[in-house]
């Protein structure tokens, strides 16, 4: 992380002031008080390289799904080959963001099939679970199931969830699947889309996607939620637990959308957790993002980010749930700073407002003040512990 500090310090316009904060990390907070993200400096965290993500000759991979696991962090995620189908692959990191590639990549394989993606894993009892989406034709996608005692050999267990009878909201293709175990059960939320009435082989006119819920006592049979469809107009969803309340997640053109709810049913829409960064990485929106939680607190957003308008030559991004950061004048007013993560608990701070004398301060959720540092705003490369 050190080279990446040096590196961004003296990327910095020359009068700039550069401060390194840390401490700053959102820690463990009720689910609807996670207001603050900033991207990480040096996004994205992963490209397509490889022979299966190499798409047209350019990188293609997203549906991100971190689990730490021991004192690594896993990521499973989606890569479209040069044959156009897409499959499952694995990396492994020390600190989630620098990521290796599994040797015996593809995860999962297509067997047959035109796509296999979206995964989304759980470890239950020594075993892995992993829920995802299989396009037998086309992109008429179906939800599957397979499981691991290591997270690397999978065992296919087929299709888990039934589409709807003709013209249901689910009736033409379920997918994405976002999958958790708790209090002994499993619970899997899904987007699907409907059919025409007369013909299930047939989209729906209007056609719309929405998420649904099922559950299973072994991972293996699931049970639709009649009370389905939950979230109206969503797709591409990752639900997570953080504290005592769940948190949906859901991909637009415009940045990362949000839900919360305190049983995982009835769900208040949020609006946009973040918009895009304004890189390039992301330009045209934030595909299948994931919600990484540790310990209760929600720490990151894995995301897809979609460098082109037709979201086919994506990459990996994160961003870090962090205090508010503040710089404030001798008036009191704020200074415009530009503020970005160097990881879960550092964030770098650039200002071009030099030559006076400014308060450093860091804020809860609330607005308050949690600790605060006096400073001079010089021109040139200032490093700062927490204030």
């Amino acid at each position: 992380m050190l080279g990446l500090c040096l590196a961004l310090i003296h990327a910095a316009a020359p009068g700039d002031a550069v401060f390194v904060v840390h401490g700053v990390s959102a820690g463990a907070l009720p689910v609807a008080e996670y207001h603050t993200w900033h991207f990480y400096a040096d996004n994205p965290v992963l490209v397509g390289e490889e022979e299966y993500e190499m798409q047209a000759g350019e990188g293609n991979v997203y549906a991100p799904d971190v689990l730490r696991d021991g004192d690594r962090y896993r990521m499973w995620y989606g890569g479209q080959a040069r044959d156009g189908h897409d499959r499952i692959h694995l990396a492994e990191s020390d600190d989630g963001l620098r990521w290796l590639r599994a040797a015996d990549n593809p995860a999962i394989d297509v067997d047959g099939e035109n796509h296999v993606n979206d995964p989304s894993v759980v470890r239950v009892d020594g075993t892995y679970y992993m829920s995802f989406s299989v396009a037998p034709t086309a992109e008429e996608d179906e939800v599957h199931l397979a499981t691991s005692k290591d997270g690397r050999a999978w065992t296919r267990r087929g299709s888990v969830i039934p589409f709807g009878g003709p013209g249901a909201w689910d009736s033409f293709k379920v997918g994405r699947p976002s999958l958790l175990h708790e209090d002994g059960r499993f619970r899997m939320w899904y987007d699907g889309t409907n059919s025409n009435p007369a013909d299930r082989q047939k989209i729906g006119e209007p056609a719309a996607r929405h998420v649904g819920l099922a559950t299973s006592e072994d991972g293996i049979g699931w049970t639709p939620d009649p009370r389905s469809p939950l979230v109206q107009h969503s797709g591409a969803v990752d639900v997570a637990r953080v504290g005592d309340g769940y948190v949906l997640l859901a991909e637009s053109g415009r940045g990362t959308r949000w839900l919360t709810s305190d049983d995982g049913v009835q769900w208040e829409d949020r609006g946009l957790l973040f918009s895009n960064s304004g890189e390039d990485y992301d330009r045209y929106g934030q595909v299948t993002p994931m919600a990484y939680v540790e310990e209760g607190a929600w720490v990151a957003v894995y995301f897809g980010g979609a460098p082109a308008a037709n979201w086919n030559r994506n990459c990996i991004a994160v961003a870090f749930a962090q205090k508010r950061i503040t710089l404030r004048g001798p008036t009191g007013a704020e200074i415009p700073t530009n503020i970005r993560a160097l990881d879960r608990d550092t964030a770098v701070i650039a200002t071009s407002a030099t030559g006076e004398r400014a308060t450093l301060a860091m804020h809860a959720p609330d607005g308050s003040v949690v600790s605060e540092q006096a400073l001079s705003l010089k021109a040139g490369r200032v490093v700062l512990g927490a204030p």
